[in-house]
């Protein structure tokens, strides 16, 4: 099923602002968006002390006929970005849609925290187990672009039970930083 036309259907952009104390933020008047495209999963930009470049992973949907995929871009500067490139696609085993990952530094590595959304292309018709849920599965990578996952995926960060009043019963997502307990 062809998907919409991203040049009609996916007109949203994220731009970045800057601070000097984390409280007061501008936003350059000239700055162009860093982001052009469907992304209602914002992701934080990671960064990478080895290579001194700021990181950025997000759905690639170009040209991706809906199918969500994990792409990585990179900045020294955080207003020059690289070309995305996928760096995790779904298999066999995955849901189809990646709805996004969220990565952050762990030591010597970098985890991610991938969601995965239970649908359909045509979800309409035809309903999966789990439909419209979110969960999380744990990915794992040293350098930032090529990510390990354990090969029967299962889910760290289950959902809660499908019932009126419990905060999690539809999706988990990740924000960035781990709390170490």
């Amino acid at each position: 099923i062809p998907g919409p036309v991203p040049a009609t259907d996916h007109q949203m952009e994220q731009h970045l602002a800057f601070s000097q104390d984390g409280y007061g933020w501008t936003m350059p008047d000239a700055l162009e968006p860093f982001f052009k495209g469907r992304c209602d999963c914002c992701q934080p930009i990671v960064w990478n002390p080895q290579r001194q470049v700021f990181m950025y992973y997000r759905r690639a949907t170009i040209n991706a006929k809906e199918i969500r995929r994990i792409a990585y871009t990179e900045s020294a500067d955080l207003i020059n970005w690289t070309q995305p490139r996928v760096v995790i696609s779904a298999d066999e085993l995955d849901t189809l849609y990646l709805y996004g990952m969220t990565v952050t530094r762990y030591q010597n590595m970098y985890l991610g925290l991938l969601q995965n959304l239970y649908s359909h292309a045509d979800h309409d018709r035809v309903k999966v187990p789990k439909s419209h849920e979110v969960d999380i599965q744990l990915t794992w990578s040293c350098d930032g672009f090529a990510w390990d996952r354990h090969p029967q995926r299962p889910i760290l960060i289950p959902t809660g039970p499908l019932r009126p009043g419990v905060p999690d019963w539809g999706g988990v997502y990740a924000i960035n930083d781990m709390i170490d307990v």
